[in-house]
């Protein structure tokens, strides 16, 4: 037994002699380098005291990622002219790693809100990001995102998730066939929900994309 223990011991010696002679951002260029560091330094202040007893407790930490959005991590892939870090997917993958690190369940949920964001950045009307952006990347309002496919859906596994019914807005009046949805990809601390409604090529004939499965 104490030959073994020596062993665990030696291999974990070596483990962290190794670990802390890799970077993550080996390589890259500065300015994700000092995107990984902040996010680091943050996230060992902020999530990672505290990601174990959010998780035993099932705790929404809405301060922890209140202060993440005064980083700019609210809107990480939001145009700057609304508010957003106005960063590409690749540039911020140190920012995730680096928070993912100290708490992957709270930064699973911040990649969600990220991805809301960007879709009304990306697709909605200025009215649409006017109305929602500012609240979005600050976090003041947290988001998620639903599914949907005709006749089916995806599930949250919540016993108290809603139901939607979704048709496709592009079509001629009464061609769609109403598809069903569960709520999911969310929490009860939601403000609101992004839902994606996907229709077939033949029941969605102009929805503008170039694909069998057309997204409305």
């Amino acid at each position: 037994m104490r030959a073994l223990t020596s062993k665990l011991a030696g291999a974990r010696r070596a483990y962290s002699s190794i670990s802390n002679k890799l970077s993550p951002v080996a390589g890259l260029p500065a300015s994700a380098v000092d995107y990984h560091q902040t996010a680091k330094d943050f996230a060992s202040q902020e999530f990672a005291p505290h990601a174990g007893r959010w998780d035993e407790e099932h705790f929404f930490p809405e301060d922890a990622l209140r202060k993440a959005a005064a980083l700019g991590f609210g809107g990480l892939y939001v145009s700057p002219d609304h508010g957003g870090s106005g960063l590409s997917r690749e540039e911020s993958i140190p920012i995730i790693e680096a928070l993912a690190g100290a708490d992957t369940s709270t930064t699973a949920y911040l990649t969600i809100h990220n991805m809301v964001a960007w879709m009304v950045d990306a697709f909605g009307d200025a009215e649409l990001k006017g109305r929602f952006l500012p609240k979005l990347t600050t976090m003041e309002h947290f988001a998620s995102y639903c599914l949907t496919e005709p006749g089916e859906g995806a599930t949250c596994g919540r016993a108290d998730a809603g139901r939607f019914a979704a048709r496709c807005p592009l079509a001629p009046p009464g061609s769609v066939p109403t598809s069903t949805v569960d709520l999911c990809v969310c929490c009860a601390d939601d403000d609101m929900a992004l839902q994606g409604a996907a229709a077939t090529r033949r029941a969605c004939p102009r929805a503008p994309c170039g694909t069998a499965t057309r997204t409305c």
